[in-house]
């Protein structure tokens, strides 16, 4: 039961990041990609871009749950299925976007039991 509510808070969580980072300060995020631009190529900026991402899952679900344990694997799921369906998965539509990631980190998080 706790590896639900570690995917559906992490679902929550990625509504969240995307809110406070696409809608309160997309122009400092915006800002602070164009000087990483500068220095790094598209894919190392898409990688920045979800290494913060991931950062901000870790924390938020380390202490929502007290566990670091549990924060770092739903950071590094995350991080992973956002690496798969952006190299693999080009055209994806929101819904299916949250159910897939939803789904798929509720299956990993629970095969660790």
């Amino acid at each position: 039961m706790l590896w639900l509510l570690v995917a559906i808070t992490l679902n929550i969580t990625d509504l969240l990041h995307e809110h406070i980072f696409w809608k309160k300060f997309e122009p400092y995020y915006l800002v602070f990609g164009s000087l990483l631009r500068i220095r790094l190529n598209p894919i190392g900026l898409w990688f920045v871009h979800e290494l913060i991402e991931s950062i901000f899952h870790f924390f938020i679900i380390s202490i929502l749950f007290f566990s670091f344990t549990i924060g770092f694997l739903a950071a590094m799921i995350h991080l992973a299925l956002d690496a798969y369906h952006t190299l693999f998965i080009h055209r994806i539509s929101d819904k299916t976007h949250r159910l897939l990631h939803f789904s798929l980190e509720a299956i990993f998080l629970y095969a660790l039991i």
